[in-house]
């Protein structure tokens, strides 16, 4: 029976060709084994990707969601059932695409013949039929995805249980627990009721078919955001760096390309839109640049405000100043101490911008100069800090706000003060203070008032990692590592600079945490990541 059943299920997998699944390409028998060659994708799991990155940013989910919906969709046309949808039969391939995988319960709507128990599924993804010992039909398969999308959404489950056994009695008597859903503030609230009609415990009153959730989840991710979703996947399925001894290395060269094709689109979409006022003065010339030892970049965001004071206090140091850009924040010229060993550095007073730069702003800056507008900023929050950003991205909008990058010495003293403090607020290490430790979250640029340095630079570590004006030279092994990853393909010339702060990818412990106001990573210029931004100074 085993070996009827397994021909009859590998034939029809074979006719699966599909961009949302792995490909089986041939079946059969080798010395008394079954055996099923298949496409192997380069990439990871959606499993592994959501416990290394910890995104949670809504567009990206639900493009995620979009192309599992399509895959499914394909899969019950051809009388398919499922049975163990869950992030880890999902892969996320180096180029992005989200494919399913792993059919090995799947089994033919029409098939008679016997099958493993449903039991076998995984239970968290198991719908309350299933758990009853009923047979899996099409509508498991969504609610199966209706715990997957709530997972995408919150990083929590539906159900809140002491065991296994408490689990079953959950998925079969208690309602789901959606209060993560509704306290995150979707922007398309009708997401939220989306999971809720999955996972209904009636497979009657779920969704019919994932053609109808393709087709409503398409309203939410439009063909542009589900094509650009592939970019910002990739760049997510890189690890960032982390400080240490020595410079480190990270890299998204391979979604450069894809993020130069998107800037048409994005270019277009703001062409469209109609412009919105900017609140910022001209006055001519302006002041002319202070000549110091470097100077101070920084960026603090996350993918949704949550938490931390908005704005905090304002500085003394503070002022606002009639360039474009937002306020800076004034260091007088004196002793810093630097690095690890605190060494004694003096500097000349200098300004610095009191926030990253933001979507706003650089958004007035492409606007006013026609420059390509980066990958996300116009579907942003408009007070996140702008993000995909190079350093020569960064220069040219420096310059044009008639400002400049911040060295990393200037940079550092920005953010310890004259006393040469563990952290910008002071000794204590509050993690609650910067928005590290891979929280999946950008914030504002104008958040975390209580984590501000002595001279008011808010975000200085968390958030987002800065670009500053310091060459840092790659290692021989890490150039290696990433020259391939860049079109075209990284040259040994080619100069790499610091980024300092760490970002809210960044994972941290008491040491690391430490570290993070005077280490750096060492990045190639050509860099742009989706937690590198960058503030000026003068």
């Amino acid at each position: 029976m085993f070996r009827q059943r397994f021909l009859i299920e590998a034939r029809v997998a074979c006719q699966c060709v599909h961009q949302n699944l792995i490909q089986t390409y041939e079946a059969g028998e080798i010395d008394g084994h079954y055996a099923l060659v298949m496409e192997a994708p380069q990439g990871e799991t959606l499993r592994t990707m959501l416990d290394r990155c910890s995104f949670t940013d809504e567009l990206q989910a639900l493009g995620i969601a979009w192309q599992i919906a399509h895959g499914m969709a394909f899969l019950h046309r051809f009388g398919i059932v499922h049975r163990d949808l869950k992030p880890d039969n999902i892969v996320v391939s180096n180029e992005g695409a989200v494919k399913l995988f792993d059919f090995g319960l799947a089994r033919l709507t029409e098939s008679k013949l016997p099958t493993q128990s449903d039991l076998g599924q995984t239970p968290l993804y198991m719908a309350p039929e299933q758990v009853r010992g009923d047979e899996a039909s099409k509508q498991s398969d969504i609610y199966a995805f209706g715990v997957v999308l709530f997972h995408l959404l919150t990083r929590e489950y539906p159900y809140k249980m002491a065991g296994q056994e408490d689990l079953y009695n959950a998925i079969v008597y208690r309602d789901p627990y959606l209060d993560p859903l509704y306290r995150r503030g979707l922007r398309n609230p009708q997401a939220a009721e989306v999971v809720k009609s999955c996972l209904q415990k009636d497979p009657a009153q779920r969704p019919q078919s994932f053609d109808q959730l393709e087709s409503f989840l398409r309203q939410f991710a439009p063909p542009d955001q589900i094509a650009n979703t592939a970019a910002m996947l990739r760049a997510m399925s890189l690890p960032p760096p982390v400080p240490g001894v020595g410079p480190k290395v990270f890299e998204n060269a391979r979604i450069v390309a894809a993020v130069e094709a998107t800037r048409a689109i994005e270019a277009a979409k703001r062409k469209r839109q109609p412009k919105k006022p900017f609140p910022w003065i001209w006055v001519g010339s302006g002041a002319a640049a202070l000549v110091l030892i470097g100077a101070l970049g920084f960026a603090a965001w996350k993918w949704m405000p949550r938490g931390g004071a908005a704005g905090g206090t304002a500085s003394a140091h503070t002022k606002a100043r009639p360039l474009h850009g937002g306020s800076m924040t004034s260091v007088p010229a004196g002793q810093a101490l630097i690095g690890r060993d605190k060494a004694v550095v003096q500097l000349s007073a200098f300004e610095i911008d009191r926030m990253e730069v933001s979507n706003r702003e650089f958004l007035a800056y492409c606007d006013d100069t026609g420059y390509a507008i980066p990958f996300g900023a116009v579907d942003k929050d408009p007070e996140l800090p702008v993000i995909n950003v190079s350093i020569d991205d960064a220069r040219k909008y420096a310059k044009w706000a008639g400002k400049r990058l911040p060295s990393a010495i200037e940079w550092e003293a920005a953010a310890r003060g004259s006393d040469g403090r563990k952290f910008p607020w002071g000794e204590e290490p509050i993690l609650e203070r910067a928005n590290v430790g891979n929280t999946g979250y950008l914030l504002r640029a104008n958040s975390r008032g209580d984590g501000a340095s002595p001279y008011g630079a808010l975000n200085m570590i968390g958030n987002a990692w800065e670009w500053v004006e310091q060459p840092a030279p790659l290692t021989k092994e890490d150039f290696h590592r990433v020259k391939h990853l860049f079109q075209p393909p990284l040259d040994p010339n080619e100069p790499s600079f610091q980024i300092r702060g760490g970002s809210y990818m960044h994972y941290t412990n008491a040491q690391t945490f430490e570290e993070l106001v005077w280490d750096f990573a060492a990045v190639p210029a050509r860099t742009k990541r989706m937690d590198i931004g960058f503030r000026c100074a003068r």
